[in-house]
């Protein structure tokens, strides 16, 4: 049975249920964070961590694949990378400070 994204907690190490939400989790980290935020607790470089932050302003991109054609292979896959071996201190800022953004977004929604 595929995943639906309404079931994926993306705070939940790993992100739950573990197949099929890494790629709605990993843009809904970047859709959320802050270049310092990607910087500081995603280790991406701070020029990478703006062209996201400038792509997320359109928040059509739900997956990490839709952010193919927009970034470059390499970015791509440092991306890719950053957030499928997520350190301590990003997974302490994903379930605090991630977390409180989605639900206060969802919040407003319900």
């Amino acid at each position: 049975m595929e995943t639906t994204y309404a079931n994926c907690k993306c705070w939940k190490k790993p992100f739950e249920p573990p197949k099929g939400c890494f790629e709605y989790c990993a843009a809904k980290i970047l859709l959320y964070s802050k270049p310092s935020e990607l910087q500081d607790y995603f280790d991406l470089s701070i020029e990478l961590a703006y062209k996201i932050f400038d792509l997320t302003a359109n928040d059509t991109l739900l997956k990490l694949t839709d952010y193919k054609g927009l970034v470059t292979d390499q970015e791509y896959q440092e991306i890719s990378m950053k957030l499928s071996y997520i350190s301590n201190s990003g997974w302490d800022w994903i379930t605090t400070t991630f977390k409180a953004r989605v639900e206060a977004e969802e919040s407003v929604y319900a």
